[in-house]
């Protein structure tokens, strides 16, 4: 929402509508179709064609689907000098998959094996994470997940229940290491309540003010310079092209180019420019290009499930304002070829979503730019989702919005995309995610810095992570692999069908599918479904499958080798939520 809201912002506040856009890598799309790598499993279509980046456990080894290399021309590289290592990698990749050359005779000959005895057509991970993944490579891992939540907050709002509640202490208990925060309507900022934000270890995307505020940028870095404030990046102005000014564009040029300069020069390279954030389709193209580091996006879904193909329309869309933006999903790479966050950054391939959430005020009106509400609970069962989503899907950081209902009126649906109600209450959503995010720590600190993804690039994080396949659901079930850094690996399924009725606000029922775990070793298990408690519900020791049930709600299967050490004493440091009752 704008950092500034009126009565004009509260009614022009647009709902995103579900887009479907197809376009994604030629190269991810066939390493996902084909599903080579045993670490990153896509929702399965059994029973439909299947959209690009997705495919049936059922349908991997069927030869008829296979693609032939006349079907699959070598993707063009972004850099004409890095042309010939992408042919390379690409003739790897196809060898791998086993993917034939119809004028090559050799091609029917019999396997061959490598010299570790394994066949050849065989997926090595290594392969796969070689494959190009636009200006870097994007791990995936269970810290990561955790540093890619981030949340809104407006501690100078303090005429709203942000000038009631401990924000701070709020936040701890939560568990992020990231805020979206900036000045107030005034002008003002509790510099003591930052400063206390920063020494718990949770950084700052601070949003500048727009070009026509009394604060210019100087002051801002002044006062963040002063402050000593946990600044980890500096965002453009927020959806200045939502205000009616029709020369918004040029003025928005205008400021992001001074402020990239100057926040360079005042606090350093270290700290990264986000671009501007905007509301409509079209304004992408009319704003062009601007100096940023990171890509910006404000996926909200208005009431609706979060889709693969939506992020994939955002990406795209933020390719026309920061075009170094890596619009390819992920892909799992070995720990050895791991890139930081600051890496991807300083290649401005990073992509932020600075703010996405649901409003829970069920006396609103949806229409004229305002979006449908959810229940309490389908928000708690969306947000985790759309997290999880995000990530897998290359979004770097999701800011959920927001921490607190700024008010109480239940026909004003701005009071209420809190995770938390205007009096300090958690609404299902924060139980939830506090429990998801304590779940994907287990027993490792997740770096408080917004330049890493992983806590380690060596050491423990070169651990083997076991080999995960997923077998059994349906064409909704998702699901997706994120390795420790200790060798253990955290699952994450769910069914990926609609738990709310916007249009008819109510609840929809999605049926539970059954689904089983194979492993290429044995481990223990150990299953937490957030959204219903911190506590592990299910535990199975030494093997090398496990049956879960998939639902709506996230299910987290924790797998530590059984020869290793559990990274988690069954417990999470989160919260029982109580038992979810209708949506």
């Amino acid at each position: 929402m704008p950092l500034h809201p009126t009565p004009t912002d509260r009614a022009r506040r647009l709902s995103l509508s579900r887009h479907r856009h197809g376009r994604r890598s030629l190269a991810l799309s066939i390493a996902l179709g084909i599903g080579v790598t045993p670490l990153l499993v896509v929702p399965a279509h059994a029973d439909s064609e299947a959209p690009a980046g997705t495919t049936s456990p059922t349908s991997r080894s069927s030869a008829a689907s296979t693609p032939t290399r006349e079907d699959l021309p070598a993707p063009t590289a972004s850099n004409p000098e890095d042309q010939d290592d992408l042919d390379s990698l690409w003739e790897r990749l196809l060898d791998k998959l086993g993917i034939i050359d119809l004028n090559d005779d050799s091609s029917d000959e019999d396997d061959v094996e490598n010299e570790d005895g394994s066949d050849e057509d065989e997926p090595v991970a290594a392969d796969v994470a070689a494959l190009p993944a636009g200006t870097n490579h994007t791990t995936l891992t269970a810290e990561g997940f955790v540093d890619s939540v981030g949340v809104g907050i407006h501690v100078a709002y303090l005429d709203t229940s942000y000038g009631q509640v401990d924000t701070v202490a709020l936040l701890k208990d939560l568990g992020v290491k990231h805020v979206r925060d900036g000045l107030g309507s005034n002008d003002s900022v509790p510099i003591a309540t930052m400063k206390e934000i920063g020494q718990a270890g949770i950084g700052i995307n601070w949003v500048s003010q727009p070009e026509d505020s009394s604060f210019s940028i100087d002051k801002q870095l002044q006062l963040i310079e002063e402050g000593d404030l946990n600044v980890e990046s500096v965002e453009g102005a927020n959806e200045r092209d939502n205000h009616g000014d029709p020369s918004w564009a040029g003025k928005i040029r205008e400021h992001q180019a001074e402020l990239y300069e100057k926040v360079k020069a005042s606090l350093g390279d270290d700290v990264a420019v986000v671009a501007p954030s905007l509301v409509h389709d079209g304004s992408r193209e009319e704003l062009g290009e601007v100096p940023s580091d990171v890509a910006n996006a404000h996926p909200y879904t208005g009431g609706h499930m979060q889709t693969a193909e939506q992020t994939e329309h955002q990406m795209q869309l933020t390719h026309k304002v920061t075009p170094s933006v890596d619009t390819t999903a992920p892909q799992q790479a070995e720990a050895d070829e791991r890139v930081t966050l600051k890496a991807a950054v300083e290649e401005g391939g990073a992509l932020y979503a600075t703010e996405l959430g649901f409003h829970t005020a069920t006396a609103s009106t949806a229409g004229n730019g305002v979006q449908p509400h959810v229940s309490e609970d389908a928000q708690a069962t969306l947000q985790l989702q759309q997290l999880l989503e995000n990530y897998r899907n290359g979004v770097d950081r999701s800011y959920v919005y927001e921490l607190l209902d700024e008010g109480e009126d239940d026909s004003e649906a701005e009071d209420h995309f809190g995770l938390v109600h205007s009096d300090g209450s958690p609404k299902p959503a924060f139980t939830a995610l506090k429990n998801l995010l304590s779940v994907m720590k287990g027993s490792i600190s997740t770096s408080s810095s917004a330049t890493t993804r992983s806590t380690s690039s060596s050491g423990a994080a070169g651990a083997r992570a076991l080999g995960v396949q997923v077998e059994g659901g349906g064409e909704a079930t998702t699901s997706v692999v994120l390795p420790r850094a200790d060798g253990s690996s955290v699952v994450a399924l769910w069914e990926a069908e609609p738990v709310w009725d916007p249009d008819a606000a109510r609840a929809l029922d999605v049926p539970t599918r059954e689904v089983t775990l194979r492993l290429d070793g044995t481990a223990d298990a150990q299953v937490y479904v957030p959204r219903k408690s911190a506590k592990a519900g299910e535990a199975q020791e030494g093997t090398d499958a496990v049956s879960v049930s998939s639902q709506a709600d996230p299910t987290i299967i924790v797998l530590t080798p059984a020869d290793g050490t559990p990274s988690t004493s069954g417990d999470a440091d989160g919260a029982d939520a109580e038992e979810p009752s209708a949506s």
